[in-house]
């Protein structure tokens, strides 16, 4: 954890997100993050896209578009 006050990326362990990325806006890095969120649940929940929506307080319309 952070030995100042200051907290890093390093210390949130997002410098895995960060490298690559030229420019790094908050919508990329939202839009990076949501993507990867809604990864996770599909495995977990075998794929099934309502199941994962209504895991993520979403409905199976929404996801859909959001990972399209």
């Amino acid at each position: 954890m952070a030995d100042d006050i200051r907290i890093t990326s390093e210390d949130m362990e997002l410098d895995s997100l960060i490298i690559g990325y030229s420019e790094c806006t908050l919508t990329h890095s939202r839009e990076a993050v949501e993507h990867e969120l809604i990864q996770q649940t599909l495995k977990t929940t075998g794929a099934t896209i309502a199941r994962a929506a209504s895991r993520l307080g979403g409905n199976r319309p929404t996801l859909r578009s959001v990972t399209k």
